[in-house]
């Protein structure tokens, strides 16, 4: 099945490094949206390959300081040709190769705003306008 998640950014310093939503308490991560240690806006979700799992990102191609702000984030996974994209402000900036999403702990993880995880440095601090 697809999924589409959806962040507002507002300028807010260095947001480097930082996961902004997830759904990844343990390996395959369903989705995660972040951005990584070089600027780029990013969307993830794992396909398994024999035993292990292995991610798969749509990135921007730009920093994160380089968009217009308030950014408008959007990661889908589209189920019709089972790729990732992300749209920055309505325009597509990335994409995957196509995949299969492994899902097989869907029903017992749930979202994320935000990660408390040892291998990061920084947690995304923000202000939460809404969430559905």
């Amino acid at each position: 099945a697809g999924y589409s998640a959806y962040a507002k950014i507002l300028p807010s310093g260095d947001v480097s490094n930082t996961v902004i939503m997830s759904q990844h308490r343990e390996n395959p991560a369903l989705f995660v949206m972040g951005c990584d240690n070089d600027g780029s806006y990013y969307v993830r979700s794992d396909k398994k390959v024999g035993d292990e799992f292995v991610p798969v990102y749509a990135k921007t191609t730009k920093r994160f300081d380089e968009y217009k702000y308030p950014a408008q984030v959007v990661g889908i996974f589209a189920s019709g040709d089972s790729k990732l994209k992300i749209y920055v402000n309505g325009t597509k900036e990335g994409e995957s190769e196509t995949f299969t999403r492994s899902t097989n702990r869907a029903s017992n993880t749930n979202v994320l705003l935000g990660s408390f995880s040892a291998f990061l440095e920084t947690i995304f601090l923000a202000n939460v306008d809404k969430f559905a």
